[in-house]
């Protein structure tokens, strides 16, 4: 697993962890969270899919969902921008990592919504 962070088109930093192993040859997987549900409960899944086969899998937590926030971006922020900003990030930041995979998307909750 590596944990990294990547950027959204309007300015936050957000967490994720990129799971992979050996024998993945197929496509990349994105997990989205349930609402309020950390990337790290989703980890055992996400080692999971690779260890079956999935080149890479990442997690990753929506804006407000770890470390600390300024009063003045929690006003700001919107649950859509989990799915407007967030998710396409998410997918940003993997297909650039493997440009000629196929991609997956896997959401629990909130994250099948978005």
């Amino acid at each position: 697993m590596e944990d990294i962070t990547f950027k959204t088109a309007d300015g936050w930093e957000l967490p994720g962890s990129i799971f992979t192993s050996a024998v993945g040859k197929g496509p990349v997987v994105l997990i989205s969270a349930a609402t309020g549900v950390p990337r790290r409960f989703y980890r055992h899944y996400a080692q999971y899919l690779a260890d079956e086969g999935a080149q890479a899998v990442m997690t990753y937590d929506y804006r407000g969902m770890t470390g600390t926030i300024t009063q003045a971006q929690a006003r700001s922020m919107r649950m859509s921008d989990w799915a407007i900003r967030d998710m396409p990030a998410a997918i940003g930041t993997l297909m650039q990592r493997y440009p000629d995979a196929s991609l997956r998307g896997i959401g629990h909750s909130f994250g099948g919504q978005a």
